[in-house]
């Protein structure tokens, strides 16, 4: 996969899809963001922050860091046991794995199941083509 705008190399985790066939790598996005508004250097850089956590991995940074701070103060309200807090903690992050995962499926099957519609299309065409030649 390619940036439709700079043209470079980039995978389906760090692109911005637009709509339309349209994906963008980090640089053009942010680029397109200034362009419908001027943007400080503190905009950038929470702007910057936010496209490099978002785009970690299949579950976003700050969904685990909330995860993560709500354990961190239940246990520190001491009203839970540590190793309950922890499953806790653990089966949230399964869950979100688990959703994030199927997604990513979904978005594969869909992309497949596209691309077939698009090939029977053109099969067809190439039939109607033949019968039409004989």
């Amino acid at each position: 996969m390619t940036c439709s705008e700079c043209g470079a190399p980039i995978t389906r985790e760090s692109s911005f899809d637009l709509g339309g066939g349209k994906n963008l790598c980090s640089s053009c996005f942010i680029n397109r963001a200034q362009e419908r508004r001027p943007l400080s250097k503190d905009d950038l850089a929470r702007l910057r922050k936010s496209v490099q956590r978002e785009s970690a991995g299949p579950v976003p940074r700050t969904i685990l860091e909330d995860i993560l701070h709500d354990g961190l103060r239940r246990a520190y309200a001491g009203k839970e046991d540590t190793p309950a807090i922890v499953q806790s903690m653990a089966d949230e992050i399964e869950r979100l794995a688990t959703l994030a995962v199927g997604r990513q499926v979904i978005d594969v099957i869909s992309a497949l199941q596209k691309s077939l519609l698009e090939e029977e299309e053109e099969i067809r065409r190439q039939v109607k083509r033949v019968a039409d030649l004989e």
